[in-house]
């Protein structure tokens, strides 16, 4: 390795500690990067829906929650409490995860990459037993959209509580 290069290396391991597994740029073989998808993300939906995940990823784990805040087509809803996010995980540019639906019924599996500062997601429903119900055409149904796309919401910042209130 040239002295350029070895520069290089341990300006990137000095910036970006966290990509390296090895100690030293002669013992770098290994790049183990995991995007950081923990936050808020949201996702405006065509019936005013916004479906919300919640996301915690630490080292290759995705912990969380899902939950849906109702559109005026499900007016007669409230906001769907969180359920939480279990077998989840990351790996490479990838995450998955899975929550069961609010009333038991069904398995939704979660599947998704970053893309450009927001996440491209993809699900499948699964019905518990044969017979349960298919829910309806939100986040938890089987008549729900099977991508979509959340964006990061970052919290308010004090200036902007200023001006809301």
């Amino acid at each position: 390795m040239n002295s350029l290069t070895r520069r290089a290396v341990i300006l990137a391991a000095l910036v970006f500690p966290q990509i390296f597994l090895a100690q030293t740029p002669d013992q770098i073989t290994q790049v183990d990067w995991v995007p950081n998808i923990s936050g808020r993300w949201e996702s405006l939906q065509w019936n005013l829906d916004i479906y919300v995940l919640e996301l915690k990823a630490t080292n290759k784990s995705l912990t969380g929650t899902v939950s849906m805040i109702p559109g005026p087509s499900h007016a007669e809803s409230s906001p769907i409490k969180p359920v939480e996010i279990y077998d989840g995980k990351v790996e490479g540019n990838r995450f998955e995860f899975k929550v069961k639906s609010p009333d038991g019924m069904r398995i939704i599996r979660f599947t998704g990459a970053p893309d450009s500062g927001q996440l491209r997601v993809t699900r499948s429903v699964e019905l518990v037993q044969p017979g349960a119900s298919p829910g309806t055409d939100d986040i938890f149904g089987t008549r729900g959209p099977l991508s979509f796309v959340v964006k990061h919401q970052l919290p308010p910042t004090k200036r902007s509580r200023d001006i809301i209130q």
